[in-house]
This record gives C-alpha cells, structure tokens and sequence, in this order.
C-alpha cells in the first residue's frame, strides 16, 4: 500500500543495490531495487504511524462494523494505528450505529454500541494516512470531497484481500440478521488483510 509519502512503487531492471537517497525538507527519499525491482520510500516523522478511517455512506452500518473488526485485529498484531469510521452524508450524524450492525458486531466479538456516526470533512484527507471505502459510490463521494493538498490514499475495503480487489463489501440495510453477518464477515476479512498490509508496509 502506498500512502501520502509512506511508499510507492516502480518497476525497473536495475541491479540489486541502494540507488538513492534524498532529503528535502522533514522527509528522506530512499532508492533501492531488489530481485530487478526499484522500490521508492519517502520517510516524514508527522506520518510515523498508519491512522485509518472507514468509510460508508451514513456512519451506522458497514463503516462501523469495518471500524470494529479492524480495530480488534490490530490490537490482535499490536499495530500502533489511529482509527476512526464516517459517512459522506449527514443522515446520521450524532447516532449509535444500526441495532443489526451491533449485533453482527457483537455476535464476532466485537462491541461497536458506542460508536457516534459523523461526517467525512476535508481535514481527514491530512489526518488520516488512508481512507477505506465499502463500495465504488462511496469511493466516488469521497474522491469528490479530496481537497488540492490531501495525502491519504483512499481504497476499497476489499482491495487488500487476495482475490477480492475491487469488489464491494456487501451492503446490509434493506436485509436481515444473516445479511448482517455475512457483511460482518467481509469486513473482518479486510481487517485481517489490512493489518498485515500494513505492517508490510512499516
């Protein structure tokens, strides 16, 4: 995963060796290929830890629930990262997530009952390193809120998963309890994956 200066990717066929390292301002840049790949790291102490936000469209279902799950795999890993969920609209705003999320949630192990929803402002395009979205009409909306100088990589919660790149996670609302739960699923499924994505990429 690449990240607002935490690290990108290029192909090449350079030999395996240290090819650059630069310093402009608070940040490094290093060069390096390894196995005829270039790989380019930029290092800036005010990004010295992920901090995540999950998004959906009203903060009271998916978003939450991603929120939950990842938050319980994280501290599984001991991953230092900052963690948040919001909506792009204002439904639900100042709300406790859905009761069927809750549920689902605490049928996984997991208390999400004290979540508030709000709404995804500009400032977390800084604050947060990455922004997880459930499905391509909130990745729409969120990348239609990005302000000029935003840094936060947005991704779909899925893309971590092996296989499930670019797939949505399964939107609950006009369903039943097990809609919940196979929602409640997928999203630990992401959590899992995103954990360890992360700490790759430490």
């Amino acid at each position: 995963l690449s990240s607002g200066g935490r690290g990108r990717r290029f192909e090449s066929s350079l030999p395996d060796q240290l090819v650059s390292a630069t310093h402009v301002g608070n940040v490094w840049s290093f060069e390096a290929s390894w196995e005829h790949t270039l790989f380019r790291f930029e290092t800036d102490p005010s990004m010295s830890k992920p901090s995540v936000l999950f998004v959906c469209l009203g903060n009271i279902c998916r978003s939450p629930m991603a929120e939950g799950a990842f938050r319980r795999r994280a501290r599984e890993a001991g991953l230092d990262v900052e963690i948040d969920s919001a909506g792009t609209a204002d439904y639900h705003v100042g709300e406790a997530p859905d009761e069927r999320a809750i549920a689902a949630a605490r049928d996984g192990g997991v208390d999400i009952s004290h979540g508030i929803g709000r709404q995804l402002v500009a400032a977390d395009f800084a604050r947060f390193t990455h922004i997880v979205v459930m499905d391509d009409a909130n990745k729409r909306d969120v990348e239609a809120l990005r302000p000029d100088d935003a840094t936060a990589t947005v991704l779909l919660a899925l893309d971590p998963v092996p296989g499930q790149r670019g797939r949505a996670i399964a939107d609950p609302w006009h369903g039943n309890s097990a809609d919940f739960a196979a929602t409640w699923k997928e999203v630990d499924a992401s959590a899992r994956a995103l954990v360890a994505a992360l700490q790759a990429d430490i």
